[in-house]
């Protein structure tokens, strides 16, 4: 799921703010939570087959 675009050139310093991350096309539910430290964080949770989630095997961002 690509959550911002960019139209313009972006010096590398800066490119650790735009994200590409997994979504539900690739298998994983993705959740965004804002952190202790006032950023926005994601978490991408795979699912199974029959749409379970696999809690223990999140990946957070």
């Amino acid at each position: 799921m690509i959550l911002n675009i960019r139209d313009h050139y972006l010096p590398r310093e800066y490119w650790k703010y735009i994200s590409l991350h997994r979504g539900p096309i690739y298998g994983y539910k993705l959740e965004a939570y804002i952190g202790a430290d006032n950023c926005i964080h994601y978490k991408e949770i795979p699912k199974n087959p029959d749409d379970t989630l696999r809690e223990n095997e999140t990946i957070y961002i």
